[in-house]
């Protein structure tokens, strides 16, 4: 019977054995075989191919009743079925029974038969592919159903021997078991792979059925192995045993694990070798105290590259360092106090605090790679210790004023070493908060070197000017710079001047001229012009007003220094260098008419305030300079107490620099008035942040207006609430500000 003329039908059993004849079996003894170069290379030799797609071709396109599409793809389900079955079932079986090791290479032979048996069987059923599956929703592709297949009846049955067998394999290596990484990887490929192969799979067969398991063993092995480690080894030799098997881990997930593994397996591995016992390695006394202290920079390095991969590893790492450098910081302070009542070094103290910082800059830059984390707890440690009072503010204006004074701490130094001390400097200066009180007494110090000068390098100065400007801006720095001119300025027109005059004098004048305002401080005090520069005070002063129309000079007697001729007898005569209220009392002694002078004498004919002129006499009279006598001896000073030229001084030198005592009740004194100082000029900060801020908001409430204010100020000082309230009721009495009449707590800006 024919369908048409000229087209003869083919049956299904007729034309199915011919299908199984000529194309499955002949195919699948050759995938049986594991022939793999005939199978690369022809999987299907084109004869039996052609005749075998050309059967399927003809039955599918049949008219019904004789279309066997459907039968067909039932019989290509029940070819697979057979095969594996029969021939992948019981060599897994038997393999199994044999070793894990046969196990597995039978486990990953049977995987690439199956591929080549997927690919092979696709080829000659490709018409079903292309014309009957994508007409039936529910169907697969035969590439997928052969997978599918495959995992229904091979891969259930013994992919949890498969699992438990690589496992394993895996431990005994982490145990130093070599192992065969190729089969295994080939093993491990099959979860991956297989799901890779079936929609909405991919990879969570891998993962439910390989990596979860994997990770349990994972952390249990490391967590036993941690433990033990932990009992037996320093901390540096368990960083070195931790990155050992860091990277004998990240080995295994390059040479077999699948990469999307590498997440969390190195989690769960850092997380046990690492995260879990961190704060018992830092604390350890062989953790990070021990190598900072002994700067052993290769297990700082490693402990940093080990806690980096590990999250939030590095805060504790570097809050360690933190405390430690605070400990330090604050040793030095208190070592500092001591010394300073054993008169020691007096430089000591920044000295340390120097090479502190220098040597964990050094260690946060080389061995924790300028990690931010690092750079914040050294800022903060720094900050804490240097801010809890402003004695080490003190201090390093102090040291500052002896670094670049001449014949100071800094002549010690060569030009790159001078640069890099700058630089410490600058940075620890960073760190002060109320940075208005260093600035106060680093002005203070300024401008005595320059008004004595005693400078050792104004290229120096400048220098440091230019790094103190980009750590604190052009405000405060600029100050500093205008005196610096001021002097410049007095150098030129005292060169002017002693041309113009100086032979009608019989001394040398120096003068500076320093505009008020850019130098530290404006009291001007009382006292009497000596008689012996009537003359060249006069000139000096018609000279620069007739310069300068307008202009009026005021004479700060209580700064300066004087170079003047003393003759103690017939035989001894000497240069004494003293400052100006010195010289004023010596002075005296040409216009008196007789050799002794009482201290109220002195006091009517200076003018000086007794709480000057003490320190000025004393310091002439103290037993290391002994350039007066003085009768009653002792410290005190009373107005009928006497005093007279020492006619029987001595000394070594021709030209001898006297110095100055500082009182405690004088340095008492100006301490308050830079105190007083400082005070009001962070009242008038307050006061300008106040207007700036309520100038651009026009209104804002007091909360939000002090957070604004404190911000703004932060870098210069930390403004209290108390203060900046204060002068908020300040600027309203003075009417730049308002209260809302409807809500109290907001102020309005009044234009």
């Amino acid at each position: 019977m024919t369908e048409d003329a000229g087209e003869e039908i083919i049956y299904l059993e007729e034309g199915w054995n011919k299908i199984d004849t000529i194309g499955i079996t002949p195919f699948l003894e050759r995938v049986e075989s594991f022939d793999t170069d005939e199978l690369d290379t022809k999987p299907n030799p084109m004869q039996e191919f052609l005749s075998t797609y050309d059967t399927v071709f003809q039955m599918c396109i049949q008219r019904e009743p004789y279309n066997y599409s459907d039968r067909l793809y039932s019989n290509y389900q029940e070819s697979f079925s057979k095969y594996f079955k029969t021939f992948f079932i019981p060599s897994l079986r038997q393999a199994k029974a044999k070793s894990e090791l046969e196990f597995l290479n039978e486990f990953a032979r049977r995987w690439q038969q199956n591929q080549y048996a997927v690919l092979g069987m696709q080829r000659m059923f490709c018409y079903l592919d292309r014309f009957y599956v994508p007409n039936n929703e529910e169907l697969l592709g035969m590439k997928e159903y052969g997978y599918s297949l495959y995992k229904e009846i091979v891969f259930e049955q013994y992919h949890e021997d498969c699992r438990e067998s690589l496992l394993k394999c895996i431990k005994s290596e982490r145990d130093g078991v070599e192992q065969n990484r190729e089969l295994l990887r080939s093993c491990v490929m099959v979860f991956v792979n297989l799901g890779n192969e079936l929609r909405k799979v991919e990879l969570k067969l891998y993962k439910e059925n390989f990596q979860d398991y994997l990770l349990r063993d994972t952390t249990e092995y490391y967590k036993v192995a941690s433990e033990k480690w932990l009992s037996t080894l320093s901390c540096p030799e368990y960083l070195l045993r931790a990155e050992e098997a860091i990277e004998a881990e990240l080995g295994r997930l390059n040479s077999y694990l699948h990469n999307s593994s590498e997440e969390d397996l190195m989690r769960q591995v850092r997380v046990e070798i690492l995260k879990n016992h961190q704060q018992q390695l830092l604390n350890s006394p062989t953790g990070i105290v021990n190598m900072l202290e002994e700067n052993k920079s290769d297990d700082l390095s490693r402990l940093f590259n080990l806690y980096s991969d590990v999250e939030g590893g590095l805060i504790p790492v570097a809050k360690a360092m933190q405390l430690y450098i605070c400990k330090l910081g604050d040793e030095y302070i208190a070592e500092s106090k001591e010394e300073k009542t054993k008169d020691k070094n007096k430089h000591v103290l920044i000295q340390n605090l120097i090479a502190l910082h220098d040597r964990f800059l050094k260690i946060v830059k080389n061995e924790f790679k300028s990690h931010r984390e690092f750079n914040k707890a050294m800022k903060e440690a720094f900050e804490k210790f240097i801010n809890e009072e402003y004695y080490t503010s003190n201090y390093l204006a102090k040291y500052v004023n002896d670094f670049f004074r001449k014949g100071g701490i800094g002549q010690n130094f060569k030009d790159d070493e001078l640069d890099q001390q700058m630089v410490h400097i600058v940075m620890l200066y960073g760190y002060i908060r109320d940075k208005d009180v260093f600035e106060t007494n680093y002005q203070a110090y300024l401008a005595s070197r320059l008004l004595t000068d005693s400078s050792a390098s104004e290229t120096n100065e400048k220098k440091m000017i230019g790094k103190l400007k980009s750590e604190s801006g052009y405000h405060w720095t600029h100050k500093l710079e205008d005196m610096f001119t001021d002097i410049q300025r007095s150098k030129e027109l005292i060169k002017v001047f002693n041309r113009q005059h100086g032979s009608e004098l019989d001394m040398q004048l120096n003068v500076a001229i320093c505009t008020q305002g850019a130098w530290p401080s404006s009291n001007i005090p009382k006292c009497v012009t000596p008689a012996d520069l009537e003359n060249a005070v006069l000139r000096f002063t018609n000279f620069y007003e007739g310069k300068h129309v307008g202009r009026k000079l005021q004479f700060r007697w209580d700064k300066g220094t004087a170079e003047l001729t003393v003759r103690f007898n017939d035989k001894t005569e000497k240069v004494l260098v003293v400052s100006t209220y010195q010289m004023m009392v010596l002075l005296l002694f040409n216009q008196s008419s007789g050799p002794v002078l009482t201290y109220q004498q002195i006091l009517d004919g200076t003018g000086i305030t007794p709480d000057d002129l003490k320190p000025a006499l004393l310091s002439l009279a103290h037993p290391k300079s002994k350039v007066l006598m003085k009768r009653p001896n002792g410290p005190k000073l009373e107005p009928e107490h006497k005093l007279r030229i020492n006619f029987k001084f001595s000394h070594p030198q021709s030209r001898i620099h006297v110095p100055m005592l500082k009182l405690a009740k004088q340095q008492k004194q100006e301490n308050l008035e830079t105190q007083s100082q400082i005070t009001v000029q962070r009242k008038h900060q307050v006061d300008a942040a106040i207007v700036r801020i309520m100038k651009a908001r026009k209104q804002l409430v007091h909360a939000v207006l002090v957070s604004d204010v404190r911000n703004q100020l932060q870098a210069r000082f930390d403004a209290q609430p108390a203060l900046i309230k204060s002068r908020i009721e300040s600027l309203i009495n003075l009417e730049y500000l308002e209260r809302d009449p409807d809500d109290r707590t907001t102020y309005l800006y009044k234009q």
